[in-house]
């Protein structure tokens, strides 16, 4: 069975099985009680897998993941 959770190197972020509550608590560092929606928000699971820009340290991988949901969700 594949990992779930976000693994971070030098060259990209993989992300794998996550939920969309899950996503929003990394990329903004919140605690799960913290997040509220509809239920599909922690059902429905995600992949994703995204090269770091060049010169992008691992710790810039939260606010990459908060542009992208926002770019995505609104």
């Amino acid at each position: 069975m594949r990992y779930v959770g976000m693994e971070v190197d030098k060259a990209r972020v993989d992300i794998a099985r996550m939920s969309l509550a899950d996503l929003i608590g990394a990329a903004f560092q919140m605690k799960p009680y913290q997040i509220t929606g509809p239920d599909w928000m922690a059902n429905q699971r995600f992949d994703i897998l995204a090269k770091l820009p060049d010169g992008a340290a691992t710790t810039d991988a939260p606010q990459m993941l908060q542009n992208l949901l926002a770019e995505r969700y609104g």
